[in-house]
């Protein structure tokens, strides 16, 4: 998670020039999964047993507490959205490419063939449908499976769609494929690393490339390569987790080189410099057909724009606001007892939040009460049957 004080520092900033009144906050919580994929975490997972799930559940419901604390700390309405897919068949993109995200299909997908990783698999297929279940009942809170789509698409169509309407957006990742929210206007992207995190825009998203990717390069006018061409060198550099192959072995060294020299101080013109870019690129072997092949499944916006009706419904239809703070408050004490969920955080800045806090011991016990016989025989149920 980002320290508070990271976050405080940079929105400081933008505060002396912009009133930030609302926010949308997306958490990549896929590449949360994926990065759990270690021997320990495999080890942790499978000491705990059946325990695992709820601790994970749990864990995924504090993350999201983390920044929604934070939102309310400094008086900005907010929504925030977790995404993550459940989907181990073909992905839509597969069109493009018919590999797409094997490789993150054979490290994840729940299997007791997959011996490397069963026993975090078996968590996080369980884990996730619980915590999708508790969001259900958080105010402003959204945990969206994005099925047979690349989920890292899914926070620009709920922006483009109008479903989430912050002034402000918040990408909380640490895959690079999602850094082309970091060019995008008024949003923030947040690379979450304890004391090592930071905050990412279209002003160092280069310099943040060449430092992660440990290129040198000239300082002369990196300041002026085009942030718009980031997905276009992803394209070109190819992405494992989605089996993207990368193009005549053009890795980032080679693009940053090819980057300088279609970089001229006397144009800015994007059209101009992408011409010269992809032609740098042909002369080096990869074929427009080849670089637009890739494109089609690296960038969001073309994405986007060949999502259908059913795509669309299939993400929208999962946006619900039925909000009961005491239900859950019961759940947290039935379920989740020896870990539990953060609710005062969780629920900070929500409607309901004063009635919770100003009720007193007993008049909040009462209401907790009364909400207790919801828990096992009515809306929590289902998190009563996951946990079994």
């Amino acid at each position: 998670m980002v320290k508070y004080d990271i976050l405080d520092q940079y929105i400081e900033v933008i505060k002396r020039s912009r009133y930030i009144s609302s926010m949308d906050i997306f958490i990549n919580l896929d590449d949360v999964c994926w990065n759990m994929h270690r021997p320990w975490c495999e080890s942790e997972a499978a000491i705990m047993g059946i325990n695992a799930r709820k601790h994970f559940a749990v864990g995924i419901m504090n993350l999201i507490a983390h920044y929604r604390k934070w939102a309310y700390n400094n008086r900005i309405k907010m929504h925030v959205y977790g995404i993550y897919t459940s989907h181990y068949g073909q992905f839509k993109n597969a069109v493009y490419l018919p590999a797409y995200r094997e490789h993150w299909i054979d490290d994840t997908k729940p299997d007791d063939r997959n011996e490397r990783f069963r026993f975090i698999n078996d968590t996080v297929s369980k884990g996730f449908p619980i915590a999708k279940s508790i969001a259900d009942y958080v105010e402003d809170v959204y945990i969206i499976d994005s099925h047979y789509l690349e989920p890292s698409m899914i926070p620009y169509y709920l922006k483009q769609s109008g479903i989430a309407q912050g002034k402000w957006s918040m990408m909380v990742s640490r895959d690079m494929y999602d850094l082309q929210y970091a060019y995008l206007d008024n949003w923030i992207y947040v690379r979450p690393k304890g004391d090592a995190s930071q905050i990412i825009s279209r002003n160092n998203l280069w310099d943040y490339v060449a430092a992660h990717e440990h290129v040198k390069t000239p300082t002369t006018k990196m300041e002026l390569y085009n942030h718009n061409l980031y997905p276009l060198t992803l394209a070109i550099n190819g992405d494992r987790r989605r089996s993207i192959p990368r193009l005549r072995k053009l890795g980032w060294r080679t693009l940053f080189t090819l980057l300088e020299a279609c970089t001229e101080r006397e144009t800015s013109s994007l059209q101009i410099i992408t011409s010269r870019f992809l032609d740098m690129v042909a002369e080096k072997g990869a074929t427009s057909s080849l670089v637009e092949r890739n494109l089609s499944c690296t960038s969001i916006v073309s994405q986007y724009n060949v999502m259908t009706d059913i795509d669309r419904t299939s993400i929208a239809s999962q946006i619900k606001n039925v909000p009961d703070h005491a239900a859950l408050e019961s759940a947290n004490t039935a379920f989740f007892g020896d870990y539990p969920i953060n609710i005062p955080f969780l629920i900070a800045g929500s409607s309901s939040m004063g009635m919770y806090g100003g009720m007193g011991h007993g008049g909040r016990d009462r209401y907790i009460s009364e909400a207790r016989t919801q828990t096992k025989d009515g809306k929590f149920k289902k998190i009563d049957e996951d946990l079994r």
